[in-house]
């Protein structure tokens, strides 16, 4: 029984320590799937109110929760595109509690209509985006990708 014990202690120890590689700031592979929604950007406070947002985040909850989504977007009047290099530990130290690594992006729009693309290692997936006074997600090809909607509290 204190194997099992010490062998539970020295794994999670591990998966704590192992968040630090490379100084916090090594690049790691996304192979999982990937959750994304839009948010007003009032919920964040990160930039102009009445704009959305475009959350992405893992699935899966990592070993640390300051683990920040690494991508480049292109932000067009029919078209957002994600590219998805990658995780890094946001900070530099690792902050033990779980969650999934993610983004924000600022779509810097309040209403209108647009392809969206979202590509990593997994492949690249497509929607088709309405938002006017709600938000309407269409699939057009998804592989590893899915839309979720949060409401922050909010009742329908």
């Amino acid at each position: 029984m204190n194997g099992i014990r010490l062998l539970s202690i020295a794994i999670a120890l591990g998966l704590i320590f192992s968040c630090e590689e490379d100084g916090g700031r090594h690049l790691l592979s996304v192979e999982e799937d990937l959750l994304f929604t839009f948010v007003l950007d009032s919920t964040f406070g990160t930039g102009k109110k009445g704009e959305y947002l475009l959350v992405v985040r893992t699935a899966e909850n990592w070993t640390c929760v300051n683990y920040l989504l690494e991508c480049e977007s292109i932000i067009e009047s029919d078209l957002i595109s994600i590219d998805i290099h990658g995780a890094v530990l946001d900070g530099g130290g690792c902050y033990t509690a779980l969650g999934p690594a993610r983004v924000a992006i600022p779509i810097d729009r309040k209403t209108g209509s647009f392809d969206l693309f979202i590509h990593s290692h997994s492949g690249l997936d497509k929607y088709d985006v309405s938002i006017t006074d709600t938000v309407v997600v269409t699939p057009i090809h998804t592989s590893y990708t899915a839309y979720y909607r949060y409401d922050w509290g909010q009742s329908e």
